[in-house]
């Protein structure tokens, strides 16, 4: 938890100090300490490092359609969840906890599900779906709510071995309203649930009355934080919380962890005078954290390393996850920090769908959205894979990617300012197929002059039928930013491995393609191929910068001997510092 003296005096804001109720020299020298905290703050506020932010895996349905790999928990096969959102999760009896939204599966797309994990390292996360006598996952139930589009599990809080998780419910199409949401309580590891209270209710059916219809819970020490939680002792849950969908500010709630069930017992952060934080009984009077008033989903937690809350949110200006940090839970929270541009940070086309008429063919999108583009949402930290210091930190999140509908593992690194990386940009030309690759057979590709240059083609004397491989290492240091070139032809693959061993000589290359895909060479981190047309040329863009370049390997594989069972692969240019 943060130093508490300092993190007293760092929680005042400016106008705060100056209304101490001291005399005036004394407001003058508090004001004057608030105003050197405020910069001391400042300048120890932990920031996203750009060029870190990457997808570690996606940890749903059965196939990775952008990498064309399975998935480690083929929750499809293994549970009847094609596709899901959302995936909040939270710690109960030793086991990750994750709470899944509107799904792909048993009811169409109308039930929600809860899964668990064991895992410990955060690359080979796998989910363990509850399931019923037909082997299909068990969906969450809360009776006398309404479970529909929309009507989802936002935020949950292991206590005393039981869960309590909040939902969203009453939702009505047009115009589009969320009525309110509950808290809920499971006592048998959510396999039953019972009903508590509303936990927030919109008034006359305006949402803006609304200020905890999406939450985050954790619980703390009142001892950690003395005069400032509305109960001197004792364990407190606090409830962060935004309103109108995706149109609201944050605020913050607390109860005594021993009175959840009891609703009266809920006080509202609604200000702070006279150096401590202010509470009220009522809802109405909680204020906002920060404005920024288009915060939807979020999640909140205490990240040791940097010694901060860090809040992570999805916003729409600008598009992406926006990152702040505070020292205190009601803070005074920092300005924001793009921590995900699904631009910059590679997301489009890359693992989240773009429709042709907006920018390259990408091949991934869900069957009958290919007109439906990707978008991210559900940024929620998974503590318990926080990695690093004060100096580098990575933090662990899942995300929503919407198109694919499925859930993503993400990582980004935040810390103290890193100082500027020496060298300008420079680009090498990479032919692919010359000395510096190495073949698994002289005649498994050939070269092709074209009007734009130079190609390499799987498309050889036996034409479709001809299947083989090529491969090499990239620059093994730390300088690698990007690479780029185009694919045409067909089915057949380029590759980017991380961590990878060498590729054997010769080996049959459709069990060297599945090995490839099962991670036995190392990890696949892209994956590019044609529309099954030569002529049509799909730039590929790949950023090298959140990958380790230690060990990086470019693979053509040529796994298939039927129609399009080729690929054609342009001359390629690596960027590096």
């Amino acid at each position: 938890m943060p130093a508490l003296p300092l993190a007293t005096y760092r929680s005042i804001s400016l106008p705060a100090a100056a209304r101490l109720r001291y005399p005036s020299p004394m407001r003058a020298l508090a004001f004057s300490l608030a105003l050197f905290l405020t910069a001391h703050l400042a300048a120890d506020e932990p920031v996203y490092h750009p060029g870190t932010t990457r997808k570690v895996l996606q940890l749903t349905g059965d196939v990775d359609a952008p990498l064309r790999r399975p998935t480690l928990s083929r929750s499809g096969l293994s549970a009847g969840v094609f596709g899901t959102d959302l995936g909040h999760s939270f710690e109960h009896r030793g086991r990750l906890c994750f709470l899944f939204g509107d799904t792909v599966g048993r009811g169409g797309f109308l039930d929600d599900c809860l899964a668990f994990s064991d895992s410990t390292d955060p690359r080979r996360l796998t989910l363990d779906f509850p399931v019923g006598n037909d082997g299909l996952f068990v969906p969450l139930r809360v009776p006398g709510i309404r479970h529909g589009a929309m009507e989802v599990p936002t935020g949950g809080i292991s206590l005393s071995g039981r869960m309590y998780v909040s939902f969203t419910t009453g939702f009505v199409p047009v115009p589009p309203i969320i009525g309110k949401s509950v808290l809920a309580k499971s006592d048998d590891d959510g396999r039953t649930w019972k009903l508590l209270y509303d936990l927030s209710v919109a008034q006359n059916n305006d949402m803006k009355t609304l200020r905890f219809l999406v939450v985050d819970m954790l619980e703390v020490d009142a001892v950690d934080y003395p005069g400032r939680l509305p109960v001197a002792s004792g364990k407190v849950v606090l409830i962060w919380g935004s309103g109108e969908y995706r149109k609201s500010h944050l605020y913050l709630a607390a109860i005594p962890s021993e009175r959840i069930e009891d609703k009266s017992a809920m006080r509202y952060y609604s200000g702070f005078r006279e150096g401590a934080p202010v509470w009220s009984e009522n809802e109405r009077d909680a204020i906002a954290l920060f404005a920024d008033p288009q915060v939807g989903e979020f999640s909140v937690d205490w990240i040791a390393p940097v010694e901060r809350w860090i809040v992570l949110y999805n916003s729409v200006k600008p598009a992406g996850v926006l990152m702040r940090s505070a020292t205190a839970p009601w803070g005074p929270w920092s300005a924001p920090r793009h921590i995900v541009d699904p631009i910059a940070d590679g997301g489009m086309a890359r693992w989240m769908h773009v429709p042709d008429s907006l920018g390259p063919w990408d091949g991934f999108s869900d069957p009958g959205k290919e007109a439906v583009p990707g978008g991210l949402y559900g940024p929620y930290l998974i503590n318990r894979f926080t990695r690093g210091d004060a100096e580098r930190c990575t933090l662990y999140y899942t995300l929503s990617t919407w198109n694919p509908y499925q859930v993503v593992l993400m990582q980004s690194e935040i810390g103290r300012p890193l100082p500027m990386r020496p060298g300008r940009e420079k680009r090498a030309t990479l032919a692919p197929g010359d000395k510096s690759w190495k073949r698994s057979a002289p005649e498994c590709a050939q070269w092709l002059d074209a009007e734009d240059g130079r190609r390499l083609t799987t498309f050889t004397d036996e034409g479709d039928a001809a299947t083989g491989y090529l491969w090499r290492r990239l620059p093994c240091d730390d300088r690698n930013l990007r690479l780029a070139f185009n694919v045409s032809g067909g089915q057949a693959e380029v590759l980017l491995l991380e961590g990878a061993a060498d590729l054997p000589d010769r080996a049959d290359p459709a069990q060297l393609y599945r090995d490839l895909k099962a991670g036995r060479y190392g990890d696949v981190v892209q994956c590019a191929w044609g529309r099954n047309h030569d002529a049509v040329r799909v730039p590929v863009d790949w950023d090298l910068r959140p990958i380790d370049s230690a060990n990086l390997t470019l693979v053509i594989i040529d796994h298939l001997a039927t129609r399009w069972g080729r690929v054609s692969v342009s001359e390629m240019t690596l960027s590096r510092r």
